[in-house]
């Protein structure tokens, strides 16, 4: 049914693994869905803002943002999410 069809587009803001963008573009083009480019020298919020304003413009339904792993006992990555929030 087309009514319940998502565009959807996928964005890495995993900059601490660099190979995890390319899995994500690998993906994304295997499952057919758009893919926000990024680069590990982008901040992650960057990133993010970015690919929202992409999706916008795009008129994207569902947005999937794959961050870093994180533990709760890592200030700086909690941080991070706290950030992209």
């Amino acid at each position: 049914d087309e009514r319940k069809r998502k565009k959807v587009m996928v964005v890495s803001a995993d900059v601490y693994r660099p190979a995890a963008i390319e899995q994500l573009r690998t993906l994304a083009e295997q499952v057919g869905c758009l893919f926000h480019p990024s680069d590990a020298g982008q901040d992650p919020v960057a990133i993010v803002e970015g690919a929202l304003d992409a999706a916008r413009k795009a008129y994207v339904d569902v947005l999937i943002v794959d961050t870093a792993g994180r533990l709760a006992v890592d200030q700086a990555m909690m941080d991070e999410i706290a950030r992209l929030h």
